[in-house]
């Protein structure tokens, strides 16, 4: 009894950090919370595929930001030949070439490992270790914007606390994720 009403505490919180949950708010777009107990879309079907897990962060953002720098100075080259803009094409000259060699510098490091599993507990970018038994509450909060289209993990835990787990540039989805822990949980 004691553990459920500390849950249902949990839960008002989390509704109270995200207030915006509602119909209107989900509709027009802008950010909205939905817990999940069963996600049915996974790559995982049984515990043994999470246990031992190794998840890295990708590294797709500097790949697509490579390309840029790449291809920029040739089509503003091609394409401005006005006299006014002369200034911003040797600013590019200058920038582009130092953003490539940092690009290509952060693209050759060894990837960041950003998820470890075990049996008892995950570590997140190898300092943060959640229990799999502490988890009370699993979902996602939606950010949906002019310019951020963005699903955050959000776990609560037994202790109370809440947590935000951004999951881009990532190789694991949110849907991934939380039925790894829903797995875990059945297991204890």
């Amino acid at each position: 009894m004691k553990k459920e009403l500390q849950n249902q505490k949990l839960r008002q919180k989390i509704a109270e950090m995200y207030f915006e949950n509602n119909s209107i708010n989900r509709n027009i777009g802008r950010r909205y919370y939905t817990e999940y107990e069963n996600i049915q879309n996974s790559t995982f079907s049984n515990r043994k595929q999470t246990v031992g897990l190794v998840i890295y962060r990708n590294k797709n953002f500097h790949i697509l930001l490579l390309i840029i720098c790449l291809v920029l100075p040739f089509i503003l080259v091609i394409l401005v030949t006005k006299e006014k803009y002369q200034s911003l094409i040797v600013i590019l000259s200058i920038i582009c070439p130092l953003s490539i060699i940092y690009l290509v510098y952060a693209i050759l490091q060894p990837k960041k490992i950003f998820l470890k599993t075990n049996e008892e507990n995950f570590t997140l970018d190898e300092k943060d270790e959640f229990r799999w038994d502490e988890i009370v509450t699993t979902g996602i909060l939606a950010i949906n914007e002019e310019s951020i289209n963005s699903r955050f993990l959000v776990l609560g835990m037994a202790s109370g606390e809440v947590f935000e787990i951004n999951l881009d540039f990532t190789d694991i989805d949110v849907d991934d994720f939380i039925k790894m822990i829903h797995l875990n949980q059945k297991f204890k």
